[in-house]
C-alpha cells in the first residue's frame, strides 16, 4: 500500500533534514507520513 510512496523518499530528502527524512523512512506509516505531510505544509 504504501510502496508507491518511497518513490517521494528522494524528494522528502531533499526537502528536510537528513535525520527527518531517515525517521521517515524507518517508520513508513501512516501515522509518520501525515505528520511528515503536516510538517511540511506548516
Amino acid at each position: 500500500q504504501l510502496q508507491g510512496l518511497q518513490k517521494y523518499v528522494p524528494e522528502f530528502r531533499r526537502l528536510i533534514a537528513d535525520e527527518a527524512a531517515a525517521q521517515l523512512e524507518a517508520n513508513m506509516d501512516k501515522a509518520s507520513l501525515k505528520t511528515a505531510f503536516g510538517n511540511l505544509m506548516n
